[in-house]
């Protein structure tokens, strides 16, 4: 057989450590003062300890991979606060070079709003109408940027672009 059980080799500690005295004494050393005994002893606690180290380490690495499993969801630990509501594009409307959007949904904060143009220019919007839901901002002619915040939520971001 390819695979097979190592024997376990059984030591007489007493013959081992008088031969241990023996090869000291054939090489001109000092006798061991420490026996035999105690140094099988040490050897398996310094391998007992590793072998908890790495079960420890193996647990460690287990509920690291695990936790993510544990953890929950924002919703579930705070229902009460809502996801942000989608914001929409209603309309558009260019007269005399302002850009006038209408839009629809809770939590937009008009009064942020604000426009960055390619070269450079960033001016707030000229007007709006939180009832109506109406933003109006100088259009340049240029690819433009418009940012408007929401609460609770990303940037409403608008890219508009000439034809």
């Amino acid at each position: 057989m390819i695979f097979h059980k190592k024997k376990r080799y059984q030591m007489n500690v007493a013959q081992a450590d008088a031969t241990l005295q023996k090869v000291f004494a054939a090489c001109k050393q000092s006798p061991n003062t420490t026996s035999f005994d105690k140094i099988l002893l040490r050897r398996q606690l310094n391998t007992k300890l590793m072998d908890n180290m790495l079960v420890l380490t193996a647990i460690i690495l287990l509920l690291t991979f695990l936790s993510p499993l544990g953890i929950a969801s924002v919703n579930a630990v705070f229902p009460g606060k809502e996801s942000p509501s989608q914001v929409t594009l209603l309309s558009d409307n260019m007269t005399d070079g302002v850009l006038c959007l209408t839009l629809s949904g809770s939590g937009i904060l008009y009064g942020d709003a604000y426009q960055e143009t390619e070269t450079g220019i960033v001016e707030k919007a000229i007007s709006y109408d939180k009832n109506a839901g109406t933003i109006c901002f100088t259009y340049y002619g240029t690819v433009t940027n418009i940012y408007i915040p929401l609460e609770n939520a990303p940037v409403f971001h608008l890219v508009l672009a000439p034809q």
